[in-house]
């Protein structure tokens, strides 16, 4: 919770890479959507490409996650699915941890996270049902 000189505001943190693509933009804008509609902030820490590569530039790029004050989050979402790289995602998980914040996965699974997901079989039958 991060508190000013006239208000208190509880903080939902999210973490992701490429919110420039429809699919994270999607999630990141309905999470933002309902938080600030139940009176929550919202922090958004996005890495502008995927970190698969273990390259120099995606080093700096994942630099941002280090940006992260835990102090002040009530939540913290991560997108591993997004992220592409375990390591990073699941350091994050543990600062949030250490730092006594909840963390959610979404579209994945993690250690001690509550995880999101979603049955992309189904909708594959479904799909492949309807064409059939």
């Amino acid at each position: 919770m991060f508190t000013s000189d006239t208000a208190k505001y509880k903080i939902i943190g999210i973490c992701t890479s490429c919110v420039q693509s429809d699919y994270v933009r999607d999630i990141v804008s309905s999470i933002s959507r309902k938080g600030v509609k139940e009176g929550y902030k919202v922090l958004l820490f996005n890495t502008f490409c995927d970190l698969y590569h273990n390259i120099s530039y995606n080093h700096g790029e994942a630099s941002i996650f280090d940006l992260i004050n835990y102090d002040i989050l009530d939540v913290l979402i991560i997108m591993p699915e997004a992220i592409k790289r375990d390591s990073i995602s699941n350091e994050i998980s543990k600062r949030a941890h250490e730092h006594g914040v909840p963390v959610i996965c979404v579209d994945s699974t993690m250690d001690n996270c509550c995880s999101v997901t979603f049955n992309y079989s189904d909708v594959f039958e479904k799909i492949v049902r309807h064409v059939i």
